[in-house]
């Protein structure tokens, strides 16, 4: 007698990865280790300024242990990588771009148009932007009750 029941389906995520060549994987990687290198926020959490507020360097350092699971989980910890393009991308336009037309050349805001302002479109050649497409904007979303 014949089997009718439905062939089981894969693991939820089994494939997923196979969408992205290894390639990009492997310099989503190495985006999230970046993370990870000096002068981050490691230093300052191991030996913290007591005058300082905190705020920026505990967000880093959280920022920091995300990015590991990152290296291993890129495809699932792509969310990581699209916040830090929007959000570099958002200061970039509305603060960057208009210091830097303006002539504002301080020290602070030469570093700041350097790591931020060059984030942004470095985050946006590296995202699969076909796989956001297809696995955050075309599927369905999760139920709502």
């Amino acid at each position: 007698m014949a089997s009718t029941s439905a062939p089981a389906s894969p693991a939820p995520g089994i494939g997923r990865d196979r969408e992205v060549s290894l390639i990009r994987l492997y310099v989503m990687r190495a985006m999230y280790l970046v993370y990870l290198i000096p002068p981050g926020p490691l230093p300052h959490l191991v030996y913290p300024d007591l005058t300082g507020r905190g705020m920026i360097t505990c967000m880093l350092g959280g920022m920091s242990v995300i990015a590991l699971l990152g290296v291993r989980y890129p495809l699932q910890m792509l969310p990581f990588l699209l916040f830090e393009c929007v959000w570099k991308t958002i200061w970039l336009v509305t603060f960057g771009l208009p210091k830097w037309q303006a002539g504002v050349s301080a020290a602070q805001f030469n570093e700041d148009i350097i790591l931020i302002g060059g984030g942004g479109p470095l985050f946006a050649l590296i995202i699969p932007w076909t796989y956001v497409w297809r696995h955050y904007v075309k599927e369905r979303s999760e139920r709502w009750r």
